[in-house]
């Protein structure tokens, strides 16, 4: 295009931009490209996610009928096809925690490792200090009190401060440690909610080991 149409200014400005282009050019095409390209990678990757997480819903449902109709074989099955098809997903975790549940009396070590797992792998924070809360119970009524203060020993939101302090309580008194078990139970109290209905049974704890508490308003 001739620039003799153009006044000086905007001569002067269309030279600018042709020397800008002759040296950004390239690069610039080739960064859209690549912006393209990532874009419909991240497109296809949320369609990828979003079938992932149908296929899990639909095998959590699968999973829960079989746990009510307490057919092991099958849900433990389905187990095993959730986390293949979206391992440490929400629903693989959950499902994780009550197959934990369902296993804590006939296959403790089972329930364990379940636990273990979605301590691990859970995609939350409250989801994995939930499943440590459990584990912590689970290891001091198996006898390995140590190993359920060390599962404690994590950084707690705060909003669990009061059940952490509970499941210390047990430990340590099942290390007969009475007076941190008594601490803790009473540190318990200190951060459970007025309205939390649990508190009441720290306070038997409390007074199982001949502490006559009285629940703080």
């Amino acid at each position: 295009m001739a620039t003799q149409h153009y006044d000086l200014q905007e001569q002067e400005q269309l030279a600018q931009l042709k020397a800008f282009w002759a040296k950004w050019g390239t690069p610039l095409s080739a960064l859209v490209a690549a912006l393209a390209l990532s874009y419909a990678g991240w497109t296809g990757w949320s369609a990828w996610q979003n079938q992932k997480a149908r296929e899990a819903a639909a095998l959590f449902a699968t999973f829960d009928q079989a746990i009510e109709g307490k057919q092991p074989e099958r849900w433990q099955r389905v187990l095993q096809d959730m986390a293949d098809v979206a391992n440490q997903a929400t629903l693989t975790e959950l499902a994780r925690l009550r197959a934990a549940q369902a296993t804590a009396q006939s296959d403790p070590k089972q329930a364990q490792q379940y636990l273990e797992q979605a301590a691990a792998g859970a995609p939350t924070v409250e989801l994995q200090a939930l499943a440590r809360l459990r584990l912590a119970s689970l290891q001091v009524a198996q006898g390995q009190a140590q190993a359920g203060l060390q599962t404690l020993t994590w950084d707690w939101p705060e909003a669990f401060a009061g059940l952490v302090a509970d499941r210390r309580g047990d430990a340590l008194q099942a290390l007969a440690k009475r007076d941190e078990a008594i601490a803790a139970y009473q540190l318990a109290l200190s951060k459970l909610p007025a309205e939390q209905p649990y508190r009441q049974l720290v306070v038997i704890k409390l007074e199982a080991l001949g502490v006559n508490s009285k629940q703080p308003s």
